[in-house]
This record gives structure tokens, C-alpha cells and sequence, in this order.
């Protein structure tokens, strides 16, 4: 039996993720239907919603909202300041 608790498949595609205000890019660890683990160099709050694009060539943008869930500050030297957890609460048509 295994002890993995995730409700969605995890996917593997090259795009760029982005905040939709600020246009500012995503380091995307981890992605799935339910969310996505990133690095960011930039303090999110738990519970802060966020506009997030998914850019993917030659496809128009998606637009998603998401909730920070989790947010864990990285050490000196990591490849960004935090390591966050987003929930996404609505995606776009």
C-alpha cells in the first residue's frame, strides 16, 4: 500500500506560469488539477488568493485562481526564498 494522500495526477508539460498582475514568473515544482508547488522569491500570506496565468505554446492563456495553502522559507543559497503550496479554487474556460 502506498501512503501517497494526493487527490489529482501530477503534470508534466512546458509552460510558463505567471501573476497575472505583475506578470511576474512562477518557478512551478510540482503541478496538478488541484494546485501546484512553486518556488517564489517573493512573502505570500496563507490564505492569499492569487491570479495566475498558464502560458503554453501556440494556446491562449488560462487564467487561474489560486489560494497559498503553505509557504516555507528556504535557506541561504536555495534556488528561491520560499517554497509555497497553492490551491487552485477556479480555472478558466
Amino acid at each position: 500500500m502506498t501512503d501517497d494522500r494526493r487527490h489529482f495526477r501530477r503534470l508534466r508539460a512546458p509552460a510558463l506560469w505567471r501573476l497575472a498582475a505583475i506578470g511576474s514568473a512562477l518557478r512551478p515544482v510540482d503541478v496538478s488539477l488541484g494546485g501546484m508547488r512553486m518556488y517564489s522569491d517573493d512573502l505570500l500570506q496563507i490564505g492569499q488568493r492569487l491570479e495566475l496565468e498558464l502560458l503554453v505554446a501556440n494556446e491562449d492563456a488560462l487564467e487561474f485562481t489560486a489560494r497559498v495553502v503553505w509557504s516555507e522559507r528556504l535557506t541561504a543559497g536555495a534556488v528561491a526564498r520560499y517554497d509555497d503550496g497553492l490551491e487552485f479554487l477556479h480555472i478558466s474556460d
